[in-house]
């Protein structure tokens, strides 16, 4: 094979020039030996003077190949430094999306102009009687519930101090002083012994007739002929599903009382109790499907595989209904594919409007397809993106962040509205408030005269996918919907699963 003679573009800051070099034939290199294909590349040398080109045209076309150029390294360079303060915060930062208040102070006047629009209206009597407390915990101890059993321990005076020490007679009562302590019991095992009394006709069975003998019936057990009660089986799945406790630590929790129950057997008890509560849980997923909203969300969980030698990951799918059918339920998979909601909602949209609150995840995409499921977007995603570009753009960042805060006011004002009430004070304010943040996010866009550049942080916060909060249409019809899926992420109580506290906005 010859020798091959190819032009090698050598460039600097400043410079640009055309050289030709000799590239030998590639050879078979011994293991561990360098060849030209494993060579590192070589380091880029300004050119001489006497090698530019002193041709105007050509210098005006090496200027601007190198603004160009400089210009993507320079948007790589931002992009990599932005990517990195995510990670470095996800690692080692809070997980708060808190903005310096000073930062507000840039958009006061912004802020002043807009929160007047929002309609003051006084709250009625009933309103005042039945609205909810503030969720905000003061500081200093707390109450301790009222309907906690309460033992009285009284502390009297030893006999000898209660003669009076001036004259000698017994003092009396006058008042006392209560204060409270919290005490904890520990748990108490105990034995159930089931008897079972059998009766028998003696009259018929000392005249050689049938005695007629009959059992009492005892209750069914959630597993037959296992050693566990009801008691035990909610302990143990309390502990291990809703406190996180693995059965090895619930095996030598229960050694304490002196009972041996190995984590095997603890397995196989869920298992029996799982398949007792399958009609249940049937029966819930009947009743979730028959919300008209649904909320949803998947996370992931590692899997123990004694085929490989490390964990795999599953995903648990969330599903909470709506105000009339106030059940979650989760269900797994081995995968985040869409088998799981196309699975669990299937048929869910065929007899009228539904709206499914969930994230840009594409296995939700066959949901919507028929029309008659409507996307209800996330603005808790949307508000995410939006506070990470602030390490790249916190002026817009910032703004940005007050358009929403401005939305979020509107719900705090909602909450303690009817929800008739609550509709039109979100058509009446959101939707414009909307309209508007929508119109200055497309007038940042480089497209549209902006600065904004699409495969910036900024710009993959503002329009990252066709179906963003942000980027596409908006309407706000719906009373009881709420727009921020985060507290539905978590499956939190069901006092907070429908609180009016968000706006929620659909892609149309």
């Amino acid at each position: 094979m010859d020798d091959l003679s190819i032009p090698l573009l050598t460039t600097s800051l400043t410079t640009v020039t055309v050289d030709t070099v000799a590239v030998a034939p590639i050879q078979r290199g011994t293991p561990g030996t360098l060849t030209p294909a494993t060579l590192p590349p070589a380091p880029l040398l300004p050119p001489k003077p006497a090698e530019l080109p002193h041709d105007l045209a050509t210098c005006h076309a090496m200027i601007l190949q190198l603004i160009e150029q400089l210009g993507k390294t320079q948007q790589d360079y931002v992009r990599l430094e932005h990517h990195l303060q995510q990670l470095l915060r996800r690692t080692y930062g809070r997980s708060g999306e808190k903005l310096d208040p000073n930062q507000h102070l840039l958009f006061t006047e912004m802020l002043q102009t807009l929160q007047a629009q929002v309609p003051a209206e006084p709250a009625t009597a009933a309103d005042t009687d039945t609205a909810p407390q503030s969720e905000r915990k003061g500081h200093g101890r707390r109450k301790l519930p009222a309907d906690l059993p309460r033992k009285q321990v009284v502390y009297d005076l030893p006999e000898n101090e209660k003669p009076c020490p001036c004259c000698g007679k017994v003092r009396c009562v006058i008042s006392q002083q209560t204060s409270e302590k919290l005490d904890y019991e520990p748990a108490k095992v105990s034995v159930i012994e089931q008897v079972q009394l059998v009766y028998a006709c003696l009259n018929c069975e000392t005249e050689a007739l049938n005695p007629q003998i009959v059992t009492a019936e005892k209750p069914l057990s959630p597993i037959e002929k296992s050693l566990a009660a009801p008691g035990l089986l909610s302990f143990v799945i309390v502990s291990k599903y809703s406190d996180h406790l693995p059965l090895n630590r619930l095996e030598r929790i229960l050694g304490r009382h002196d009972i041996d129950i190995s984590r095997s057997t603890m397995c196989d008890w869920m298992a029996g109790c799982a398949e007792a509560l399958t009609p249940l849980y049937d029966l819930m997923i009947e009743q979730v499907l028959l919300s008209k909203v649904i909320h949803t969300d998947d996370t992931p969980v590692d899997v123990l595989d004694r085929l490989l030698k490390q964990t795999r990951t599953g995903r648990f799918w969330i599903y909470l209904g709506d105000e009339a059918h106030p059940y979650d339920l989760f269900d797994y998979t081995p995968s985040r594919s869409r088998d799981g909601p196309m699975e669990f909602l299937e048929g869910w949209g065929e007899d009228g409007v539904r709206y499914l609150q969930a994230d840009a995840f594409p296995g939700y995409n066959f949901v919507y397809c028929g029309g008659k499921v409507i996307e209800v977007a996330c603005w808790a995603h949307a508000r995410r993106k939006l506070y990470d570009a602030r390490t790249t753009d916190a002026a817009r960042s910032a703004q940005a962040m007050a358009y929403i805060r401005l939305l979020y006011d509107v719900e705090k004002q909602a909450a303690l509205l009817s929800p008739a009430d609550r509709a039109a004070l979100r058509q009446a304010v959101s939707g414009p408030r909307l309209e508007q943040f929508k119109a200055w996010l497309e007038n940042q866009q480089a497209e549209h005269g902006g600065s904004v550049f699409p495969k910036s942080p900024m710009g993959e916060a503002t329009v990252p996918e066709p179906k963003a909060p942000v980027a596409g249409a908006v309407r706000v019809p719906h009373r009881r919907r709420p727009g921020d899926r985060q507290q539905r992420g978590r499956a939190g109580p069901a006092a907070d699963r429908h609180r009016p506290g968000q706006l929620d906005v659909l892609r149309q």
